[in-house]
C-alpha cells in the first residue's frame, strides 16, 4: 500500500534565504524604494516544509545613531501559506539596521541564522526641494583673497542625503551688485562643487570685491531651497593704514610705509607727489620733487618714496621744532586688489634709525697781524642733507672778548664770519668754536685757535699743485701768493717795508725732498715759487709741502700755508707690439716676446727697478 510521509519538524538552520544572507548583507538599499526576499522553508532532513503554515517575523532594527535621532523598528510584511515565504519591506531613513528574521511557531521565535545581518540604507535621489546650502562662506564677511567654503547638502524627499548624483546634475552661480566703491571689474565665478561624501559637495570662492552677493543653485536643472534667494553681504576690506614716514640716511628722501600693499593710487614711475598726498604735505617737500612706489628692505608692502626738491621744510621732532605730518589726499589709495575702502589721514615724520654725519669745519689763519682782521668760516662744515645748517659761534680768551663775541654773535646763521682789527688784542690768544646743526637734530663742533700778532703779517696761500695729472717725469713749480698787512693802522710801518717778504720752503709729508743737493729745490726754497725738476718725485706717490712768509720788519714772525701733491702713474708701453694676424708653419716653435718699457723709470727704496709681471 502507498503511505505518504510528511515534513518534519522546520529547521530554521536548513531553510534558505534568496537572495541568500550574505548578498542582502553587501546589497545596495535606497530609502523610499520596496525591497522583497525569499524563505524556502526546510526540516531537519532538508526536506521542504509545506505543513503546517508558519508564522514568520521580519524586524529592521535601527542601530545606535539612528535611535538617538529617534528612528523606531521596522515591520516587514510575510506573504505565503506554505514551502516559500516572501518577506517584503520599505525603509525610509537612511542608515545602518540589523535585519532580523525569526518564526514563531515551529521555531519557537528563534532567528534564522542566515538572516540575523546587518544592511545600509542610503538616501534616495535628490530633489532640489529638499536641497540646502550650509557653511559659514554664505555670511557676512570683508572682502579678501582668502577662499572661503559652503556646502551644498543634496537631500531626497525623506530628508535623507541623496546619493548617486551625477556632478554635472548640479550647477554653481556667484552674482555680485551693489557695490559701495567703484571695482575694477564684474565679480567672476570660476569655481564648481567638489565631492566631499555622498550628498556633500563643497564651492570654494574668494570675496574679492565688496557687494551683495546672490548664489544660485539647482540640482537637475530645479533651483534648490524652493527657489528662495541665498544672499549675504561682503564689506570692503580693511583700507591701507600708515605706518611710519621716516627721513632716509642721506635725510633726501622719505619713506611712507603701509601695513599693507596698495593699489598705488593708480600710479606707476615717477610722478608728482600732489597726486597721492595732501597739499599740506606737498608744499614742505620743496620745488621739483617726485614721488615713486618702492618696495623697502625686501618687505611684502608697498612704501610711498618721497625725494624732496629745493627749499624742503618737511621737518621731523627736534629740540627746535615739532614733527610734521605727512598726510594722504583723500580718496585716492586703496588695497592692491581695489576692494577697500580708501586710506586716509596722516603720520609723524620720523628721524632715520642712522644718518650722514655732521661734521663741523672751522677755519682761520693760525696768526693774524696787528693791523688785519679777518674771517672766519665754517663753510666747508658737512651733513645738511640739503638744507641749510644751523650754525652758531663762540669765542674764548683770557683777554676781553666782548668786541669778538659781538662779531661772532651777530652772524646770525651765515657760515662766514668777519671779524674786524679792533675785536682783539695784540698778543692775545682767542679760541672761536662753531656748533653746526641738521634739521634732524644731529650736531658737531668745532675749534680753532688766532693769534693776534703785536706786529704786521702777511697771509699767503698756495695757488696750485694738488693735481691728479701731474707725474714725476714733469717739473712742477709752486707759486704763493702774498696778501700785504693794512697799512692804515698806527702799527704799520709804510707799504714800501712791507713788501719785503722773506720765504722758507720745506717738505713736512711724504718721502723727504732733497733741499739741498738738488739744484733747482736749492735755489728756490727761499723765494716764493718753488720749483721742482722732474724725476724728483715717486710716482703714484702723495707729498705735502709747507711756506712760511715773513715780513723782513718782523724777522721771525712767520705765517704758513700748506700744499699736497698728488703725483700720478703713467701707463706702462709694450713696445714692438705682435702686430696682425698671420700664419705660423705647424712644425716650428712659436716665440711671443713682449719689451715694456716705464715711463716713470719706478725702482725700489734700494735704487733696483721694479720687476715686470707678465699674464
Amino acid at each position: 500500500r502507498t503511505m505518504t510521509v510528511g515534513n518534519g519538524l522546520l529547521s530554521l538552520a536548513r531553510s534558505a534565504s534568496t537572495p541568500s544572507g550574505e548578498v542582502l548583507a553587501v546589497s545596495k538599499f535606497i530609502a523610499g524604494a520596496p525591497y522583497s526576499f525569499s524563505v524556502a522553508a526546510k526540516d531537519v532532513f532538508r526536506n521542504v516544509h509545506s505543513a503546517p503554515t508558519l508564522k514568520w517575523s521580519l524586524t529592521l532594527e535601527p542601530d545606535a545613531t539612528l535611535k538617538a535621532k529617534g528612528a523606531a523598528n521596522t515591520v516587514g510584511f510575510v506573504l505565503g501559506t506554505s514551502t516559500v515565504y516572501t518577506f517584503s519591506f520599505t525603509v525610509y531613513q537612511e542608515g545602518s539596521y540589523k535585519l532580523i528574521v525569526t518564526e514563531l511557531l515551529e521555531g519557537g521565535g528563534a532567528t534564522m541564522p542566515e538572516l540575523d545581518i546587518s544592511i545600509n540604507v542610503t538616501g534616495a535621489q535628490a530633489a532640489a526641494t529638499f536641497t540646502s546650502v550650509e557653511g559659514a562662506g554664505i555670511s557676512d564677511t570683508t572682502a579678501s583673497l582668502t577662499e572661503r567654503t559652503f556646502d551644498i547638502i543634496a537631500k531626497d524627499e525623506y530628508g535623507n542625503v541623496a546619493s548617486g548624483i551625477n556632478m554635472a546634475d548640479i550647477t554653481v552661480n556667484i552674482d555680485v551688485s551693489d557695490a559701495p566703491l567703484p571695482t575694477p571689474g564684474a565679480y567672476k565665478f570660476s569655481g564648481g562643487p567638489v565631492f566631499v561624501s555622498e550628498g556633500v559637495y563643497r564651492v570654494s570662492y574668494a570675496p574679492t570685491m565688496p557687494g551683495r552677493y546672490y548664489l544660485q543653485v539647482t540640482v537637475g536643472g530645479a533651483a534648490i531651497n524652493g527657489g528662495k534667494e541665498v544672499s549675504w553681504n561682503v564689506q570692503p576690506a580693511k583700507p591701507p593704514t600708515l605706518v611710519t614716514a621716516t627721513l632716509t640716511y642721506s635725510l633726501g628722501e622719505v619713506v611712507v610705509k603701509f601695513d599693507q600693499a596698495t593699489d598705488q593710487g593708480g600710479q606707476k614711475g615717477n610722478f608728482n607727489c600732489a597726486l597721492v598726498l595732501d597739499n599740506s604735505t606737498v608744499i614742505k617737500t620743496g620745488a621739483s620733487s617726485s614721488c615713486f612706489w618702492a618696495a623697502q628692505d625686501g618687505d611684502a608692502y608697498e612704501s610711498l618714496v618721497i625725494q624732496m626738491g629745493f627749499g624742503a621744510t618737511l621737518v621731523p621732532k627736534t629740540a627746535r621744532s615739532a614733527a610734521d605730518v605727512v598726510t594722504l589726499k583723500a580718496d585716492i589709495i586703496r588695497s592692491r586688489a581695489q576692494n577697500s575702502w580708501y586710506a586716509s589721514g596722516g603720520v609723524f615724520l620720523d628721524r632715520p634709525a642712522t644718518s650722514i654725519p655732521v661734521t663741523a669745519q672751522l677755519s682761520a689763519p693760525a696768526e693774524v697781524g696787528v693791523c688785519d682782521g679777518f674771517t672766519l668760516s665754517a663753510a666747508d662744515s658737512a651733513g645738511a642733507g640739503g638744507r641749510a645748517l644751523f650754525i652758531s659761534y663762540s669765542v674764548e680768551s683770557t683777554a676781553d672778548v666782548r668786541l669778538a663775541a659781538a662779531a661772532v654773535q651777530g652772524a646770525g646763521n651765515r657760515d662766514t664770519v668777519s671779524i674786524p682789527t679792533d675785536a682783539m688784542t695784540g698778543s692775545q690768544t682767542y679760541v672761536f668754536s662753531v656748533r653746526v646743526e641738521n634739521f634732524v637734530g644731529k650736531f658737531s663742533t668745532a675749534t680753532v685757535t688766532v693769534t693776534k700778532a703785536e706786529v704786521p703779517l702777511p697771509q699767503i696761500t698756495v695757488v696750485n699743485a694738488g693735481n691728479e695729472n701731474v707725474y714725476s717725469v714733469d717739473r712742477i713749480t709752486l707759486s704763493t701768493r702774498v696778501e700785504q698787512p693794512s697799512t692804515t693802522c698806527p702799527a704799520a710801518l709804510t707799504a714800501v717795508r712791507l713788501l719785503d717778504v722773506d720765504y722758507s720752503w720745506s717738505s713736512t709729508a711724504g718721502p723727504q725732498v732733497d733741499f739741498i743737493n738738488v739744484p733747482d729745490i736749492a735755489r728756490t726754497k727761499t723765494t716764493s715759487k718753488l720749483s721742482i725738476p722732474g724725476g724728483t718725485l715717486r710716482a703714484a706717490t702723495e707729498y705735502e709741502f709747507t711756506v712760511k712768509a715773513a715780513l723782513t720788519q718782523s724777522p721771525g714772525r712767520w705765517v704758513t700755508a700748506t700744499t699736497v701733491v698728488k703725483v700720478g702713474y703713467q701707463a706702462i708701453v709694450v713696445a714692438r707690439r705682435i702686430g696682425a694676424d698671420r700664419v705660423h708653419p705647424r712644425e716650428s716653435p712659436l716665440v711671443l716676446t713682449a719689451s715694456p718699457e716705464d715711463p716713470e723709470d719706478s725702482r725700489d727704496e734700494t735704487g733696483a727697478p721694479y720687476p715686470f709681471q707678465f699674464f
